[in-house]
């Protein structure tokens, strides 16, 4: 029974669901088959296991648990996998320049920090800071299409939703933590530290990720005895920075975390708006990071209760513009 309408398939086994993965293998000629072990996030994304097959959905000797994602994602955009080569590709263009030190983009970065990226530079250390890609299918779907099928990603402003989309099931490596799902919040800071990391890679790559949440970074480490290290996930939004051009899409993202000037669609220039074109560069994709902080520690932390109050009308699931709450909480904090 193929419960999707159209490839992959998708067959139920027991409480879970088996599926198949064609075009796999070197050649391409090969199906791989993955059963949904426990939900990681609604319907969206799971824990599984690579089994041997559709008749026989048996554990593969050896096989260590991965985590499937099955999205709904517009056929004018790339997969995550596309995006994820190109990005990495072009951090490796970066490195390859020999004089990247004196790059104007680290014009404030010390040699320590200049060190500490190359070192991550060298024999592609830096993939370790993503969530990398294993396996990916991707199938088309007829325009207007969705099956009734669970699509919980970020709105895009302006994008009609009877569009063509396509189904893209994809295999990642490691099974992570959240970041809100760490316990201390030393842990969370140093997880974000790494985030930021990360970011300045892709900033130096001319890339801006356009989506941080608490549910995108995060952390994995392969047993108790190391310390966590940040995989930077959901790709889907990153994107080419456009400079000094309109970004169609901009307005896109979670609301807990959109950066002040996107929710409001409009430049500020010392608080004040401003007819400067607004575009989503890398100090957005900070100021995400600072509004992830800034919610972990008023709202996150057991025993806070006097942050809960006056900070719980700043985090909203829908950003509206002119968000008293949120703007005081931007310029004052």
């Amino acid at each position: 029974m193929d419960l999707s309408g159209y490839e992959p398939s998708i067959v139920p086994v027991g409480t879970n669901y088996l599926y198949e993965l064609p075009n796999q293998g070197e050649d391409g000629s090969q199906s791989r088959f993955f059963l949904t072990t426990r939900s990681l996030r609604g319907t969206r994304v799971w824990e599984a296991i690579e089994v041997e097959s559709r008749e026989q959905p048996k554990r593969i000797r050896n096989a260590r648990p991965v985590v499937l994602k099955d999205a709904l994602v517009l056929n004018s955009r790339m997969s995550e996998k596309a995006i994820q080569t190109q990005l990495f590709d072009d951090i490796r263009g970066f490195a390859a320049k020999s004089d990247w030190r004196h790059d104007p983009l680290l014009s404030k970065f010390d040699e320590r920090d200049k060190d500490r990226l190359s070192d991550l530079l060298e024999d592609d250390k830096f993939t370790n800071l993503f969530l990398r890609v294993s396996l990916e299918h991707r199938c088309f779907a007829e325009a207007g299409s969705d099956d009734g099928y669970d699509d919980p990603s970020p709105p895009v402003a302006g994008c009609d939703e009877k569009v063509s989309k396509s189904r893209v099931v994809t295999v990642f490596e490691e099974v992570c933590t959240p970041l809100h799902e760490l316990h201390t919040l030393g842990e969370v800071m140093d997880v974000l530290k790494q985030t930021v990391v990360a970011l300045q890679l892709m900033m130096l790559a001319g890339w801006v990720d356009h989506d941080i949440s608490s549910g995108n970074i995060l952390a994995f480490r392969p047993s108790e005895e190391v310390a966590w290290s940040v995989k930077l996930a959901d790709l889907e939004y990153a994107k080419k920075c456009a400079f000094n051009t309109k970004d169609v899409d901009i307005k896109v993202g979670t609301a807990f975390f959109m950066p002040w000037e996107i929710q409001e669609q409009q430049r500020m220039v010392w608080y004040i708006p401003s007819n400067r074109i607004l575009f989503y560069d890398f100090q957005h994709d900070i100021e995400s990071i600072w509004w992830l902080w800034l919610w972990i520690i008023t709202l996150r932390i057991c025993g806070n209760e006097a942050s809960r109050a006056p900070y719980q009308p700043v985090f909203k699931h829908i950003a509206y513009k002119e968000d008293p709450n949120r703007f005081q909480a931007w310029g004052e904090t």
